[in-house]
């Protein structure tokens, strides 16, 4: 029974935060099917929820959507859409709060950031840069103050970072397409 109700609880949630978005993706032409991707990050989120071990193999579409809205739509919306995905994708997949997000959060404002102000760098090029900056920012920042975590974590942020770099090479050039 308490089950169903943090289902219904979850589910109003995300309406909650999925209505703004769908207001702006009937404004916006190119929103459209960049909120179809905030869709999938947050039902990858929810899969979290479901099948735990999912949570340890650093499978999340957060980086890739926060790149490509900031590549397509800014810096600032970039930004803002980056640290809402993140917030949800930790709360939905029950992610511990530690010393890790004083570095995750403002990494994924910066990357909507970046996002926007390199666009000579080419979509596919500056999603793959950033995907392994933050990888290999959060290795470091986890070996120097969290270091009782540091081997759990090294599988995930390589698996991570392969499946970032692997998004960006094979679909970045068609998912920009069909955002653009």
């Amino acid at each position: 029974m308490e089950l169903k109700k943090l289902n219904r609880s979850r589910v109003f949630q995300l309406l909650l935060v999925i209505i703004p978005f769908l207001v702006i993706g009937l404004i916006f032409s190119k929103a459209v099917f960049v909120f179809f991707m905030m869709i999938a990050t947050i039902g990858l989120a929810f899969a979290i929820l479901f099948m735990p071990p999912l949570k340890h193999i650093g499978i999340e579409l957060v980086t890739f959507t926060t790149i490509l809205v900031g590549f397509v739509w800014g810096p600032g919306t970039g930004m803002t859409v980056g640290l809402i995905l993140l917030i949800l994708h930790l709360l939905i997949g029950r992610y511990g709060m530690s010393t890790y997000l004083v570095w995750t959060i403002p990494e994924y404002i910066a990357i909507g950031f970046l996002a926007g102000t390199m666009k000579a760098v080419g979509f596919v090029n500056l999603g793959i840069y950033l995907s392994v900056a933050i990888v290999g920012i959060n290795i470091v920042l986890t070996f120097i103050f969290n270091n009782a975590y540091f081997f759990k974590y090294l599988p995930y942020a390589i698996v991570n970072g392969m499946f970032n770099v692997s998004l960006f090479l094979y679909l970045g050039t068609s998912i920009l397409k069909f955002a653009s």
